[in-house]
């Protein structure tokens, strides 16, 4: 059995296609703090303004107009700087990492992803 190592080469290409992908965008308190930080609001006016609690999926973000972030403001995420961990580890999600189809599916609509080519590389 050939064994294999994670190909970390990926580079966001900030094209915001993934912003645009349907589903949640969970947030953990850590991106809650970072993010109301980043927008000079306190934690609980960030919360109360921009964190949905969702059944059985948890703290997230609601969605925007045409995408599913309401940060993806003019083809580009506003807070970028601050994003949350989902956004910043993508494409390196469980799901993709153990799933063929959902790495074919990122690179769909994800340029750093097609870039990228395999997921994962032939250890030397």
């Amino acid at each position: 059995m050939k064994k294999t190592k994670l190909n970390k080469a990926f580079k966001c290409q900030a094209c915001g296609e993934c912003c645009k992908v349907d589903g949640y965008i969970h947030v953990t308190k850590g991106d809650i703090k970072n993010i109301a930080t980043y927008m000079k609001l306190s934690i609980e006016t960030f919360r109360d303004k921009y964190v949905l609690w969702v059944k059985a999926v948890g703290r997230v973000l609601p969605g925007g107009v045409r995408s599913s972030c309401i940060f993806f403001e003019k083809g580009k995420c506003a807070i970028y700087k601050a994003r949350p961990v989902q956004c910043r580890t993508f494409p390196y999600w469980d799901m993709i990492k153990k799933d063929k189809k959902e790495w074919k599916y990122a690179k769909t609509y994800c340029p750093g992803c097609t870039d990228l080519k395999e997921l994962y590389l032939e250890a030397k």
